[in-house]
This record gives structure tokens, C-alpha cells and sequence, in this order.
């Protein structure tokens, strides 16, 4: 288990001994975001340095910094095969990373596998082509800002949560 700890901090977690197995220090940076890549050997972290830094999850050891978010790093999210890694910042600059290359594949400022989905203020999600990002479609029917929107394991549904104290599923559009 990782988890943002605040300034300069992630704690990684031994979830069987109930203890923190290390911190991965970050010490620009006030983390708000982690994930963990979908094969466990990878933590993403993003904050308020406005980037994302990659951990080795076994060691504890920086393994890379991407940069060039023009406001705090507030989701990341790896595609399910662990190719690619999607981080939005508050001001929603959405951009999304070649996890090996450890590269820039495309960026969208605005509001913001096969599809990739982001929250927005407006209480709406927008659904992407990760290839050029492209924008394919809005869902509206939040009554409020989106904060948090994951996809089912087989891609079929989007789940989003809102302020307004709504969880909605999504059939996504073919």
C-alpha cells in the first residue's frame, strides 16, 4: 500500500505487518497523488512541484522525474498494461507518459489502452484518444465537480464519484 503522506513524503506500507515499510522522500514536493503500476514495480507520486516522480517499489529508489504541469499534480492513474501513465493537475493539464520511455506522449490543457476519461469542475467527464488526444465525448449528470472516475477492469464501465454525493456508472460509448 502507498499513500501521499504530505510534505516530502510517501509511506509505502507492508499491509500483513500492519507497519510502514519505507518513505520515498520527495523533499520539493507536497504529495497529494500516488499509484501503483498494475505489475506492483512502479509508485507514481505527483504533488504540489508540479511533477510526477517514479519509484522503484522493491527499493524505494527514484527511478525517474516528468515534469511540465503548470499547477499541482492532483490523479495519476497507469493504463491497465502498465504502458502508460496519466497525470492531471488541479487546473486540469492532462498528460500522459510512455512508462518505459520515460517520455511525454501527449498533453491537453483545458478543461478537462483505447479511452482515457478525466473529471471536471463542471461535473462532467471527458472521454479522450490516448493516441492524439482527441476529445470523443462529454457525460454530463453530475450536479457537481468530479473528483474521482476509474474504469472497470474490463473496460466496459466508467465509474465516477462526485461533491454532490453521487457515484454514477457509465456504459462506455462504443
Amino acid at each position: 500500500l502507498a499513500c501521499a503522506a504530505g510534505i516530502g513524503r510517501v509511506s509505502v506500507w507492508d499491509v500483513r505487518a500492519r507497519r510502514i515499510r519505507f518513505l520515498l522522500d520527495a523533499p520539493e514536493s507536497q504529495n497529494v497523488a500516488c499509484a501503483f503500476s498494475p505489475d506492483g514495480r512502479l509508485i507514481a507520486a505527483g504533488g504540489f512541484d508540479k511533477t510526477v516522480t517514479l519509484w522503484d517499489a522493491a527499493t524505494g529508489a527514484m527511478v525517474a522525474e516528468l515534469g511540465g504541469h503548470d499547477s499541482p499534480v492532483w490523479e495519476l492513474d497507469f493504463s491497465p498494461d502498465g504502458r502508460f501513465l496519466v497525470s492531471c493537475s488541479l487546473h486540469d493539464d492532462i498528460r500522459l507518459w510512455d512508462v518505459a520511455g520515460r517520455s511525454l506522449v501527449w498533453s491537453h490543457g483545458g478543461d478537462g489502452g483505447s479511452l482515457l476519461a478525466s473529471s471536471g469542475h463542471d461535473g462532467t467527464l471527458r472521454l479522450w484518444d490516448p493516441r492524439d488526444g482527441a476529445l470523443l465525448a462529454v457525460l454530463a449528470g453530475h450536479g457537481a465537480e468530479v473528483l474521482r472516475v476509474a474504469f472497470s477492469p474490463d473496460g466496459t464501465l466508467i465509474a465516477s464519484v462526485s461533491w454532490d454525493g453521487t457515484m454514477r456508472l457509465w456504459a462506455v460509448p462504443k
